[in-house]
């Protein structure tokens, strides 16, 4: 469980009623991180072309600066940039020790980007840690077919 504020500053968590019973993809994420950014593209037009068929999505930004209003500044740039249509919340200072005591249900936090797929139950059944963009050519279509197949199967 987590509550984060989002860039209007109301709190939301992953146990509020948009999410409950609903597949949700938490990218853990940082605007300062071009492979994040690179991830964001893909998030943003998967979840516009699959939304309807109940996938949930949230954004969990860890900036660089430690204060709300600076980094709500980039979650707002990131967020027109790429048109999101799923909530950015500003979850801490952009490091591995805050990653792990935001989300104490990680066992281990290795890099951003990271996604936590979530099932129905609220449980986390999958991680993919990294993220193999475009410019991986073959790597980049085994992970869309790779995310699609779980985010599929979850969907059932």
């Amino acid at each position: 469980d987590f509550h984060f504020p989002d860039t209007d500053s109301n709190t939301v968590s992953i146990s509020d009623s948009r999410y409950r019973g609903k597949v949700t993809v938490v990218q853990i994420l940082g605007t300062w991180c071009p492979n994040c950014m690179d991830e964001t593209v893909f998030l943003a037009d998967y979840y516009k072309q699959h939304h309807a068929e109940g996938l949930e999505m949230i954004g969990l930004c860890f900036e660089r600066s430690p204060d709300y209003s600076a980094a709500v500044k980039n979650l707002r740039r990131l967020k027109d940039r790429y048109k999101l249509e799923y909530p950015l919340l500003f979850a801490g200072q952009a490091n591995k020790d805050t990653v792990m005591k935001k989300l104490e249900g990680l066992k281990n936090f290795i890099s951003f980007p990271s996604t936590l797929f979530i099932n129905r139950d609220g449980e986390v059944v999958k991680v993919y840690t990294g993220f193999n963009g475009p410019a991986t050519g073959d790597a980049y279509e085994q992970y869309k077919a790779d995310f699609d197949k779980t985010v599929r199967a979850l969907l059932k």
